[in-house]
């Protein structure tokens, strides 16, 4: 079965909580990378603000949907006839509250129905409408817990506060007694990240993939007038997203 092609284009989403009127739709489009597939949820037309990583199985696949307030994982299984998707929904993450709010630990069934009045593109699935994939940027803004090598384990670590520049791109800051560096540039490409810290006695680069609220990556030293580091110097950072 050739589940790539199957997917391409839009399905009607439903869960315990949603029904077709409520015109929640997920699109899968082709990714840059080969053999990738693309995931975006539409409300009313109107893309959520998440991350979204979709990966292929021998019967389906997994969406992981990595969003601010919540993030939710989704196992489904493709039917035989490529129509309909069915699985089980687990939410990984939520800050959100209320009586009907979802919480962490949170799960269910969702069901998938390809939408048969999209116009047939090719191969004869639905075509699918150019959708933005959710920009990462957004996700990273706030306050993250930096930890490395360098790191006791009875220490907090350090705090970088991402934040956008006048000019609209993303920066970094490390916050020393909530007193902020110099903003260091970042670089975006897809989902990995490049912070350049540049100041008068050390700069290194911090390279890592966006993964939820927790992930890890490589500093490599750059410039040195520290005993401690010297150029050439590298090591694993973590970062967690303030308040998980």
């Amino acid at each position: 079965m050739d589940s790539a092609g199957i997917l391409l284009g839009r399905w009607i989403y439903t869960d315990e909580n949603t029904e077709p009127k409520d015109g929640t739709v997920v699109e899968f489009t082709k990714a840059a990378a080969k053999g990738r597939i693309s995931a975006a949820f539409l409300m009313e037309e109107e893309g959520i603000n998440a991350v979204m990583d979709c990966t292929l199985t021998a019967e389906g696949i997994v969406i992981e949907e990595n969003g601010e307030e919540i993030s939710n994982r989704y196992e489904g299984v493709i039917s035989e006839d490529g129509r309909t998707i069915s699985g089980t929904w687990l939410c990984t993450k939520s800050s959100m509250t209320g009586p009907d709010a979802t919480r962490e630990g949170d799960s269910g069934q969702f069901e998938l129905i390809k939408d048969s009045k999209a116009p047939a593109g090719d191969a004869g699935y639905p075509a699918a409408a150019p959708v933005q994939e959710a920009d990462p940027s957004a996700f990273l803004q706030g306050r993250w817990n930096y930890r490395d090598d360098y790191t006791e384990e009875d220490e907090e670590g350090m705090i970088l506060e991402f934040s956008k520049s006048e000019k609209g791109s993303t920066v970094a800051c490390f916050l020393t007694e909530d007193s902020p560096s110099e903003p260091h540039a970042v670089d975006l490409k897809g989902k990995t990240i490049t912070i350049h810290e540049v100041s008068e006695s050390i700069s290194n680069d911090y390279v890592a993939t966006i993964e939820g609220d927790v992930f890890t990556g490589k500093w490599t030293c750059l410039q040195s007038q520290d005993e401690e580091t010297a150029v050439g110097d590298s090591g694993a950072f973590t970062l967690t997203k303030e308040g998980q």
